[in-house]
């Protein structure tokens, strides 16, 4: 029998939306990825929508993507949903990281812009470069 690990560890999951879903579904797929953290055994401390943001680089036709923040604890494999995560289209990336624990200050993406919905982030308003 195999004896699972009932560690509790610290996760930080970023989502990456595509820039053609609204901005209330982006909002949405947030918490649904929230629910599927809490249908494996996990528990969402933080959930934080970062806002449209431009790409380093175009990722298929997309050159903007909705960022969207998770803090999470978890014990056992995220295999099952990162599954999840790959196979969801209106997902074009997304990044897990274990952390030691979770940071309360919020998060860097929200701290580096001015703009806060994704009526102020325009083409012709683009989002302040963070200081070197």
């Amino acid at each position: 029998m195999i004896q699972e690990d009932y560690h509790l560890a610290f996760y930080e999951i970023t989502l990456v939306i595509r820039q053609d879903v609204p901005f209330a579904q982006a909002k949405a797929l947030g918490q649904q990825a929230g629910e599927w953290v809490e249908s494996h055994k996990g528990e969402v401390t933080h959930i934080e929508y970062c806002g449209l943001r431009p790409l380093a680089y175009a990722i298929g036709k997309n050159k903007k993507g909705h960022y969207v923040f998770l803090q999470v604890q978890h014990h056992g494999s995220f295999k099952e949903i990162e599954k999840r995560l790959n196979l969801h289209e209106d997902i074009i990336r997304f990044l897990v990281v274990r952390v030691k624990k979770h940071d309360t200050s919020p998060c860097p993406l929200i701290v580096q812009r001015k703009y806060t919905t994704e009526e102020s982030a325009t083409e012709s308003n683009p989002p302040p470069l963070a200081a070197s």
